[in-house]
């Protein structure tokens, strides 16, 4: 009971985090197979999912996504820290607002047509 109560207190955020993000990318791996568009976060991945497509935009951001990465703080503690639902909202604000940088390499399309 006290390793299942240790697992819960110090393991269950990262697990779950990790299962939700699993989850959605499998539907979008699954979308783009069959030439759809990606699918929109899930409700349990949506929060993590903007956070984590914002940090790059922000020096504060980017932090908090270092501490995640280096399994320092759960995502989920985060997110939910004062204020940062704020600066994520601004930084997806901003990012709408730049033009997307183009991404190296073939596009899907090309991408199959090389593979076939």
């Amino acid at each position: 009971m006290r390793f299942d109560e240790a697992t819960e207190r110090t393991m269950a955020l990262w697990n779950r985090a990790q299962i939700a993000a699993d989850r959605w990318w499998y539907q979008v791996v699954e979308a783009r197979r069959q030439g759809l568009a990606s699918p929109p976060a899930g409700d349990s991945f949506r929060p993590i999912a903007r956070f984590l497509t914002t940090a790059r935009s922000n020096p504060e951001l980017f932090r908090a996504n270092a501490e995640y990465t280096a399994t320092i703080t759960p995502v989920q503690e985060i997110i939910a820290r004062p204020g940062m639902s704020d600066r994520i909202s601004e930084a997806r604000r901003q990012l709408r607002a730049e033009p997307q940088p183009a991404t190296p390499g073939p596009d899907y399309a090309e991408l199959l047509d090389l593979v076939r």
